[in-house]
């Protein structure tokens, strides 16, 4: 889960080098350019001036699902 606020995802590098560790213990697949590109897209549907909760979840073989609220 990231924090979307003032524009930008809060500690965007933080929550990906945690899901990677976690991707890698499991033996998930993780592309993070994919992933950085996916919540990038995401973002353009964000309004910079409201906070989201973004919830991004990864399956064993790399596919990705975001939520935001």
């Amino acid at each position: 889960t990231l924090l979307w606020e003032n524009g930008n995802y809060f500690l965007q590098d933080y929550h990906l080098k945690r899901l990677r560790k976690s991707a890698d213990y499991f033996l998930f697949n993780f592309d993070q350019e994919k992933i950085s590109t996916e919540l990038k897209n995401i973002s353009s549907n964000l309004n910079e001036n409201v906070k989201y909760k973004v919830r991004l979840l990864l399956d064993k073989w790399g596919s990705t699902k975001i939520e935001y609220s």
